[in-house]
């Protein structure tokens, strides 16, 4: 709001707007409402013999937005190390161990 008022003084009146909208929410609160899709989530991993390590991060846009438009989407591996760097790679074992995961997920449901 400064930096707007001080770029209108220097460029004129109405030169510069800023608005500000909330458009990125945390997901947890909508993940919360259904535990049965976190549990899974555990389960799948235990299945695919992974020791869940479970830590807050910054989840995707995508999964932010679809879990406010009702689909809850906890984020789970992707198996990507060095995230949001240079050096961001992932494996192919690791790749076939997020399948792995993913295929369990839908056992989990399928039993259900």
């Amino acid at each position: 709001m400064e930096m707007a008022e001080f770029l209108n003084g220097y460029y004129g009146p109405g030169s510069f707007k800023v608005d500000i909208d909330d458009y990125y929410f945390n997901m947890r609160e909508k993940v919360e409402e259904y535990p049965e899709i976190i549990e899974a989530a555990r389960e799948a991993m235990r299945r695919a013999g992974i020791e869940t390590q479970e830590k807050p991060i910054r989840g995707g846009t995508d999964g932010v937005s679809i879990s406010f438009m009702g689909i809850p989407c906890p984020n789970i591996f992707s198996g990507c190390q060095n995230g949001q760097s240079v050096k961001e790679f992932i494996s192919i074992q690791t790749m076939e161990k997020s399948v792995e995961v993913i295929l369990n997920i839908i056992q989990i449901f399928a039993e259900r």
